[in-house]
């Protein structure tokens, strides 16, 4: 999304970085010090409760970064970021973004559209996480991270799904069950793998689709109002489920599995 020779510029200044599962990369109430653009891989942005309990409040993949507040003038992160399944990213320091940022640019116009698209996607997943049953939250989390990581085989364990979800690992065994079940996915040690997209996609809520479109949305000038029901509907028979998604283009050419 950005000239060519900005692209080149900015890359002169960034490194190429593997990540492995579960490696902490922004920790909460921390300086940033470094931001991330992954390339492929999936990341998730975490808050923790003094308890101990945490959840994951957001998914970032290669359509984004992590190290977003900066952007924003501030000089911390209220959320962890984790890289939840193994990738790879650019890597930038702080001190180089904030440099790249502060003229304005096309930098950080495309910075504040991806911003409007993971502010939009919190939203939607504070409503998910009150009002969608577990087996439909699976699903939807599986499928964001099904699409950041490329292909079929999922590096995750149901107790770090559990977490992500916030519901208790045995809650996720019994989803995990059905849907093997059902043959939607195959589950063995440490890895998910999805078997039927579109019957993961037809047991998901429609969070998925609607905060999967609010990025092309965002990112690619795609109109974003035909992904919404109406409120006016809103507790009417087959109303939640009933949004209508359009061929994937734009940005589905980077997010989709290959």
């Amino acid at each position: 999304m950005l000239p060519a020779d900005e692209r080149e510029r900015l890359l002169s200044s960034m490194v190429r970085r593997s990540f492995g599962p579960r490696e902490l990369v922004l920790e909460a109430g921390q300086p940033i010090h470094h931001v991330y653009f992954p390339l492929h891989g999936a990341a998730s942005l975490i808050v923790c409760m003094r308890d101990g309990e945490m959840t994951a409040v957001g998914t970032v993949g290669n359509e984004g970064m992590l190290g977003l507040p900066l952007l924003l003038g501030a000089e911390h992160s209220h959320a962890a970021g984790i890289f939840h399944t193994p990738g790879e990213a650019m890597v930038m320091s702080a001190a180089d973004f904030r440099m790249e940022t502060s003229p304005g640019g096309a930098l950080v116009q495309t910075m504040q559209r991806y911003a409007q698209g993971l502010l939009s996607d919190m939203c939607q997943l504070a409503a998910c996480n009150r009002l969608h049953p577990v087996e439909q939250r699976f699903c939807r989390w599986m499928l964001a991270t099904h699409d950041r990581v490329g292909h079929g085989a999922v590096p995750v364990t149901q107790e770090f799904v559990a977490t992500m979800l916030g519901v208790r690992r045995a809650t996720v065994n019994l989803v995990v069950r059905a849907l093997e079940n059902e043959g939607v996915i195959e589950h063995q040690r440490g890895v998910v793998t999805v078997l039927d997209r579109e019957g993961l996609e037809a047991r998901s809520c429609e969070c998925y689709a609607i905060i999967r479109m609010q990025y092309e949305s965002a990112l690619c000038v795609l109109p974003a109002s035909a992904y919404y029901p109406s409120c006016e509907d809103a507790g009417t028979a087959g109303s939640v489920n009933t949004i209508v998604v359009p061929p994937r283009a734009g940005l589905s050419a980077q997010m989709r599995p290959r």
